[in-house]
């Protein structure tokens, strides 16, 4: 009788042992996947941040070429009685390229209104207004598309 009750004593505290022991595994598994969950997050946020200064950095870089791409403008303006013409043959091709209409200064209903200077800075703006427009548009859809 004392066997048989040391026996069971004994496989008790062997279940005991078993189930702390399979406790704490687990324990230590959840405490390991947490870890890894978080060092996921941690890695996924630094990614996020990263990606969104190369997006600053693409952005300013198109952003610098369509202010280049509008130097020549600036160039003949120094002398706008001499080069308006040529000026306005540019406006023409721009807004051309871009799909919108432009309205030669004499032909405007502003002339008489508004100086060479003016109609320049106006037009010159509005070029690059909706080039930067139209480049943030298609940056915004690229870094939407790819998260």
């Amino acid at each position: 009788m004392k066997t048989l009750s040391l026996s069971i004593i004994l496989t008790f505290v062997s279940l005991l042992s078993a189930h702390a022991q399979n406790n704490i595994t687990q324990e230590a598994f959840d405490v390991y996947w947490n870890s890894l969950s978080e060092d996921n997050n941690i890695y996924s946020q630094q990614k996020i941040e990263q990606e969104k200064q190369e997006i600053q950095k693409i952005r300013k870089l198109i952003q610098e070429s369509i202010r280049q791409e509008l130097q020549e403008v600036r160039e003949l303006s120094s002398d706008l009685i001499t080069n308006f013409a040529v000026i306005e043959d540019l406006f023409n091709q721009e807004f051309q390229k871009l799909g919108l209409s432009y309205t030669h200064y004499a032909n405007s209903k502003q002339k008489h209104d508004i100086a060479l200077e003016s109609w320049v800075d106006e037009h010159t703006n509005q070029i690059l207004k909706y080039k930067l427009s139209h480049a943030e548009e298609e940056i915004s859809n690229f870094y939407d598309r790819n998260h």
